[in-house]
């Protein structure tokens, strides 16, 4: 670790060469050191050892700029919407930034377009266009008094204890907005969707009787009910 103010001083030839030693010395280790240099100019590079930050001074010697971490983590600005902290350099208004804490966002033309939430939830400023879409392999729920934690938009149902029949009243984990689609997990076992039960409201009960059947479902926070969209009885 090593820092120097990059003046050599009117000295004796040994005395020279030592400052000269030194200012390599601090131009080798990126100036390191635990305090910042004493002299700093313009884009000078600074790595700090205390914070273990890699650090370069701004264009008008006024501060640091942080740009990555000393083992060789990039880092960057937050940025706005209108000056991205990650952009491109032949489109300065496009790329990423960070509204706030664990927020991660993406702008397009200066204008925000996506973010994502610390709960993965995804925000989109104008419509969405798909050439796919898709909810996922769906992962069984099996109905425990009742109820189910939906944990993703795609699940099959089966009774408690490889019952005949069941009913599903109540389904925990739902967000204002939230789609889910439900179908029998086995052709053997009978759940009923059960309306106004719990917290679903449906055209009626609906018996899942082959796993051919399907139900979708909309979580309406205003009411805490998960609100039917549609079915499909194709068994």
């Amino acid at each position: 670790m090593s820092q120097h103010d990059y003046n050599i001083a009117n000295q004796t030839f040994p005395n020279t060469r030592t400052d000269f030693n030194s200012v390599f010395g601090a131009i080798s280790t990126q100036n390191s050191g635990a305090t910042e240099p004493t002299a700093t100019s313009v884009y000078l590079t600074w790595a700090d050892t205390a914070a273990s930050l890699m650090k370069f001074r701004n264009a008008a010697d006024s501060a640091w700029v942080t740009w990555a971490t000393t083992d060789g983590k990039l880092l960057s600005a937050d940025g706005s919407a209108a000056t991205p902290g990650m952009a491109f350099s032949s489109d300065v208004n496009t790329g990423a930034f960070r509204p706030t804490t664990d927020i991660y966002a993406i702008s397009t033309g200066g204008n925000e377009a996506v973010r994502w939430d610390a709960s993965q939830n995804m925000t989109a400023a104008g419509s969405v266009t798909a050439l796919k879409f898709s909810f996922g392999a769906p992962t069984e729920l099996t109905i425990a008094t009742g109820i189910v934690t939906a944990t993703k938009s795609n699940h099959t149902i089966d009774t408690e204890g490889d019952a005949a029949t069941d009913d599903l009243i109540t389904i925990n984990g739902g967000s204002d907005g939230d789609i889910l689609v439900l179908r029998a997990a086995n052709g053997s076992r009978v759940p009923t969707v059960k309306d106004s039960s719990g917290n679903i409201l449906t055209e009626g009960d609906f018996v899942m009787n082959a796993v051919d059947d399907t139900i979708t479902l909309m979580y309406v926070a205003s009411f805490s009910k998960w609100v039917e969209i549609s079915r499909s009885n194709n068994g």
